[in-house]
């Protein structure tokens, strides 16, 4: 360990979220819908609709959508499961190649100088998400990497499992709402970062080099 980095012992594990907190990926992902269904007869209408209305996993969008589009206009056998792996193959490529939030690295690399426990906490599939961050480079910085299906709040009880950690010693950074109720709802102290989701008026939106200074005892 650094011996001018020390973990501040306030917050004795910390659980990142990955989209949009750790890489410039929320767009990718959501431009991916479009571009697996750009070649049917209204499939970017259909699909919009969908993201509109939806909060599921690629899969259950998928599914939705293939619903909603008359067996005419669809190439022959094709079915969600397929244009979830068309979609996969896509995006967690862009997202592997995507570049990091400002400070993010930077962060994950002083955390792991200091001897701290450090997670993420995704919705991505597990396999995808492994897959992504193996190709970054960054399975280092990580103690575990938990996605889906396991969610975000079942997540949050195994890492306070596997540290023994009580959840008020556990912080969790994100963007998202589903980010901000597993933590509420853990009983864990949640850093709002990126787009804020759900952020409520005046609340403070924190970014990488404030979360150093929360997290980390740094040299002056």
């Amino acid at each position: 360990m650094t011996q001018n980095i020390k973990p501040n012992l306030r917050y004795q594990a910390i659980v990142f979220d990955f989209d949009g907190t750790l890489v410039d990926s929320n767009s990718i992902k959501r431009e991916g819908f479009f571009k697996v269904v750009a070649g049917h007869q209204g499939g970017i209408s259909r699909i919009t609709k969908i993201l509109c209305s939806s909060s599921g996993d690629r899969l259950s969008i998928m599914e939705a959508y293939i619903k909603s589009c008359p067996p005419s206009i669809l190439p022959a056998k094709t079915n969600a499961q397929i244009l979830t792996q068309v979609y996969s193959d896509y995006v967690d490529y862009q997202v592997a190649n995507a570049p990091a939030i400002s400070g993010a690295l930077e962060l994950l690399i002083a955390l792991s100088e200091g001897g701290l426990s450090v997670y993420l906490n995704s919705a991505t599939p597990i396999d995808s998400l492994r897959k992504i961050i193996k190709q970054r480079g960054w399975d280092k910085y990580f103690n575990s990497i938990f996605g889906s299906p396991t969610t975000k709040y079942e997540a949050l009880v195994k890492i306070c499992d596997i540290t023994g950690l009580a959840a008020k010693d556990v912080a969790v950074v994100g963007d998202g709402q589903d980010d901000r109720e597993s933590a509420t709802l853990m009983g864990c102290h949640f850093f709002s970062v990126g787009e804020a989701r759900g952020a409520t008026l005046g609340e403070h939106v924190f970014n990488f080099k404030q979360l150093a200074n929360v997290f980390l005892s740094l040299p002056d």
